[in-house]
Formats: C-alpha cells, sequence, structure tokens
C-alpha cells in the first residue's frame, strides 16, 4: 500500500511494481452522476475519454513494461475529509483507467446490420500496452481503495500496478506503438473517413468547405443511363431541382380561407397557421359532441 501518494511516478521492473499518480483531487466520473439527458451522456463520454488520454500519457511517461502476462491494477482515493463515501462510485473513474493500461484497439469500420446503412469510422483507443486486455486472463482489479483523510492535505489519487518480476526479463519497456495505420480501410471509404485518432484532429480548409456543394450539384447532373425494369427498357433522366414536378401548389385554409401554400412533399396543409390549426380542431370536436348528443 503506498502511503505517499504525491511522490512522482515509481517503476520498479525488478520488484515488479509501479505507482502512477492521478491529477485528480477527486474522481471525475461516478455512480451517481445522472445520464438522463443528451447533454449529460456527450459530456460523459467526453471525460471518459480524457480520462483515458490521461492514464495513457502518465503510464507511458512512467516507462511502464509492454507485452506482460498479467498484472494487478488497484486503484486509491485519499478524500479531502472523512465523509462516508462508497468505494462502488470509484469503479467509473477505474474502468477507463484500466483500458488505457491495454493495448488499445485501431481504428476500424463499423458492421451495420442493416444493409443499406454505410459503415461508420470508429476512431482508434489508445492504450500503453501494459496487458493485450483488461479481462481477468490478464488483469486482476481489485475494489478500490479509499483511505483516511491526512489534515494539511487535499484529496488524491494513484494507481498502484504490481505483476511477476520474473517474467520481465525480455519484456520491451517504453511507448506502444500507436495504431494509427492498424487498420485497412478500402479506397473509396479511406478518402470519404480518413482515419481519425486521437492524436490526429480532422483539418477543414476553404478549399473542402466551398467543394461540398459542387458535389451536392453532381449528384442531381448525373447522365441519364438506360436501366431495364421487368425486361422493359427504360431511360432514367435525371430530376433537377427545379423540376417543375416539384413546384408547390396553393390552396385555402378551411377556417380563415387565407391562401396556403403547399409544399412538395409531406401532406397537405388545411390550416394557414398554428391558431387556425386550434380552431378547426375546437369545431370539430363540438360538431363530434353535438352529433352524438343531438
Amino acid at each position: 500500500m503506498v502511503n505517499n501518494p504525491a511522490a512522482a511516478a515509481r517503476v520498479d521492473i525488478g520488484a515488479g511494481s509501479a505507482i502512477v499518480e492521478l491529477p485528480w483531487t477527486a474522481p471525475p466520473l461516478t455512480l451517481n452522476q445522472r445520464r438522463a439527458t443528451r447533454g449529460a451522456m456527450f459530456a460523459r463520454a467526453a471525460k471518459i475519454a480524457a480520462v483515458r488520454q490521461e492514464v495513457y500519457e502518465r503510464a507511458t511517461a512512467a516507462g511502464l513494461p509492454r507485452g506482460l502476462d498479467h498484472v494487478t491494477v488497484t486503484l486509491h482515493y485519499r478524500p479531502r475529509d472523512n465523509r462516508r463515501r462508497d468505494t462502488d462510485n470509484l469503479v467509473d473513474t477505474a474502468k477507463p483507467a484500466y483500458d488505457a493500461l491495454t493495448d488499445g484497439r485501431p481504428a476500424r469500420l463499423s458492421r451495420p446490420k442493416d444493409p443499406k446503412k454505410k459503415p461508420r469510422l470508429i476512431p482508434a483507443q489508445l492504450g500503453c500496452g501494459l496487458v493485450p486486455d483488461d479481462t481477468p486472463e490478464f488483469m486482476a482489479k481489485p475494489e478500490p481503495i479509499i483511505h483516511r483523510a491526512e489534515k494539511g492535505k487535499g484529496g488524491a489519487m494513484w494507481l498502484e500496478i504490481t505483476w511477476d518480476a520474473q517474467r520481465t526479463d525480455s519484456v520491451p519497456v517504453g511507448p506502444a506503438p500507436l495504431p494509427d495505420s492498424a487498420v485497412v480501410l478500402p479506397a473509396a471509404v479511406e478518402q470519404a473517413n480518413p482515419v481519425r485518432t486521437a492524436h490526429s484532429a480532422p483539418t477543414r480548409t476553404v478549399e473542402s468547405r466551398q467543394r461540398r456543394p459542387a458535389q451536392r450539384v453532381a449528384l442531381h447532373a448525373v447522365p441519364a443511363a438506360p436501366i431495364s425494369s421487368h425486361g422493359i427498357a427504360m431511360s432514367a433522366t435525371p430530376m433537377p431541382i427545379s423540376s417543375p414536378a416539384l413546384a408547390t401548389s396553393s390552396s385555402h385554409c378551411s377556417v380563415c380561407g387565407k391562401e396556403i401554400v403547399q409544399p412538395a412533399t409531406g401532406r397537405p396543409r388545411k390550416t394557414c397557421s398554428g391558431a387556425c390549426r386550434v380552431r378547426a380542431s375546437r369545431a370539430a370536436a363540438r360538431n363530434k359532441v353535438s352529433a352524438t348528443h343531438g
């Protein structure tokens, strides 16, 4: 057990132990945090990525060995006071920290079940390569430890990592190679979806932004190609946006009589505004009641 978490990260390969100090004074993720809204889910995903990135950088800077057979990782937390706390709440912070110690995962394409959907690019996940995976076969994860608060000291968190020192004779030490080129994508997909990792952010130039409208216009300017349906030869003529077939039609409001411009698609509108729609609904309800009790 570590009594001085404020010390710098220490790695003793001969003894098979390492201490990785974490920058947080309190768990950034807990099970008590609500995830009921869409914004909360995105905020949680951003925190998970930040925790994994931070642990990966600190573990890499500490010079941890790579390719071990099995390790034991324990998360320690020393709060600023001695209020009652549950160790279960530390699991949310411990999970991305455990993932950052594995080999990670290269960028890959998804496999949608619906054949009509296009595969999307899943970005790479970083890992320092301490063990291949965080399954029980490679990593033991005891319950996190909450220490007593120390007077005059703030909160602190750190990871305690131990392994069998007799199996580290031929284990490489240093940062694992980044999984940037570990995925093979088709040429068309690679051009449309370049591989993105945590170290390579997409760049958007003025030329690329100006080229997108031209690509949309080109979709409606495809030359006609002969096709066949049920054995009958036909010609597929592309319909431009300004085609008369898509022109809007007009009618009149059923309440006030004001002219309504109908859209090109969807159900035709019967009223010109929300107020007239409410009046029409109330009138229909009154007519229904009078017809029932008439």
